[in-house]
C-alpha cells in the first residue's frame, strides 16, 4: 500500500496545554482509522490539522494527496438553496458526469424526492445526510469525517456503512472520529484511543 499522508510528532496546544502532543501516525492507501475518544481529547483538532483547515504548530503533516474531502460537525450548507443547488456547489469544480454523480448519490441516501426542496426545510437529519453525500460527489483519495456516526438514524447508518465499504474497496482511505472503538464485518479498522493528548 502506498503511503498516503505521513503526520511527524504534531503538537497543538490551547490555553497552555497540549491537547495534541508529538503525534506520529502513516495512514496509507486503503485504510481506515477511526480516531476515538472524549469530548475535548482533541478529535476535531487533529482532523482540521490533517486537512489544512487550522495550521500546524509544530511538527508536519506530509500529504501525498491534496484529493480529499472533509466532513465536519458543521453541515456547510446554504439553507435559502435547495438540496440539488447546494450538492451542485460542491460539484462546480468537478466537471464529470455531474448530473450522473448528482443524481447516483440522491438515490444512495434516498433523498430523490428531496432533490428540489430548501434546506432550511428539511430536518437535521435529512440535512445531515446531504453533507455526508459530498463523499460520493467528489473523486477525492481520503475521506475525513468528524463523528460521522453522531445523531444518525438506523437507516442512515447503515447508508453510510455501505458507502465505507464500496469507497474502501475501490482503494479510498477513511479516517473517522467517535466516542469508542469501531468495528466492521468487512473493514479493516485501526482504532486510535485518543487520550491526554497522544494516540494509545
Amino acid at each position: 500500500m502506498n503511503l498516503l499522508m505521513k503526520i511527524i510528532n504534531l503538537t497543538i496546544q490551547r490555553n497552555d496545554r497540549n491537547i495534541l502532543d508529538n503525534i506520529s501516525l502513516d495512514i496509507h492507501t486503503k485504510s481506515f482509522l477511526n480516531i476515538y475518544g472524549a469530548n475535548g481529547s482533541g478529535k476535531t483538532s487533529f482532523l482540521k490539522v490533517i486537512t489544512g483547515i487550522s495550521e500546524i504548530e509544530s511538527g508536519a503533516v506530509v500529504n501525498h494527496s491534496n484529493n480529499q474531502v472533509y466532513v465536519g460537525h458543521k453541515y456547510g450548507l446554504k439553507t435559502n438553496l435547495t438540496v440539488s443547488e447546494n450538492l451542485m456547489l460542491d460539484l462546480q469544480n468537478n466537471n464529470r458526469d455531474k448530473k450522473n454523480k448528482l443524481t447516483d448519490a440522491l438515490e444512495v441516501y434516498k433523498m430523490s424526492k428531496y432533490r428540489d426542496t430548501l434546506v432550511k426545510h428539511l430536518s437535521h437529519g435529512q440535512q445531515k445526510r446531504v453533507s455526508l453525500m459530498r463523499t460520493l460527489l467528489l473523486d477525492s483519495d481520503i475521506w475525513i469525517l468528524d463523528e460521522p456516526f453522531s445523531a444518525l438514524d438506523e437507516e442512515t447508518k447503515g447508508i453510510l456503512n455501505n458507502t465505507f465499504v464500496d469507497a474502501n474497496e475501490h482503494d479510498k482511505t477513511i479516517i473517522i472520529t467517535g466516542h469508542s472503538a469501531f468495528k466492521h464485518d468487512q473493514l479493516k479498522v485501526r482504532n486510535f484511543l485518543l487520550k491526554d493528548g497522544r494516540i494509545q
